[in-house]
């Protein structure tokens, strides 16, 4: 009774001491063993069911990511099956521009937060190998590589401009590297640097 809270324990100490020392030491173990034990498994059992709660949630955290992922991928596949509009499975410049002005079109980047008001930039930060036209890979891959704040798409686009000015950079290296130039009446070659 002491221990389910009928009975004051403390009462129950003092009607012991007619039998000793040892036996309240003993009922001072028991209750302290019973209380802290008591208190230990039902921390025990709330800590349980808070972790079995955390992992469900975490579980319904990745399947939902997951559920977002897939309907992403089928909307941005809609996207360009509407924005091809001759069916080729490729987007030109002018198709891209054509249906940008589309007002769908221009909601649905906008809702994944991609800036299309320079469509060229776009289009080519999209056109990763150079062709001149957009396969649904790279559309799929430029979308969702190009998504997000704007401070996304101007690092892309600095980068592109960058890698514009390396490649023109070594062929005007490799040019000069390739010409003589003269001068006083001497001959001088230029080595290209490495």
């Amino acid at each position: 009774m002491a221990i389910s809270g009928g009975v004051d324990w403390g009462d129950k100490y003092w009607i012991l001491e007619i039998v000793g020392w040892q036996y309240q030491l003993v009922y001072i173990l028991y209750v302290s063993f019973a209380i802290f034990g008591l208190v230990n498994v039902f921390t025990g059992v709330f800590v349980d069911h808070a972790m079995q709660a955390s992992s469900k949630d975490r579980e319904i955290q990745i399947k939902n990511q997951i559920d977002e992922e897939n309907f992403n991928l089928k909307e941005l596949q809609k996207v360009f099956q509407e924005l091809d509009g001759n069916g080729s499975g490729k987007l030109s410049l002018e198709e891209f521009e054509d249906h940008l002005a589309d007002e769908r079109a221009s909601a649905y980047f906008q809702a994944v937060k991609l800036d299309v008001t320079e469509v060229g930039r776009l289009f080519r930060l999209m056109d990763t190998d150079n062709s001149g036209s957009i396969d649904i890979e790279e559309f799929i891959i430029g979308c969702q590589r190009l998504k997000g704040e704007s401070r996304s798409l101007d690092i892309k686009i600095a980068l592109l401009e960058i890698e514009s000015l390396q490649h023109e950079m070594r062929r005007l290296t490799n040019h000069f590297a390739e010409r003589s130039v003269t001068s006083r009446g001497r001959e001088y070659v230029v080595d290209s640097p490495r």
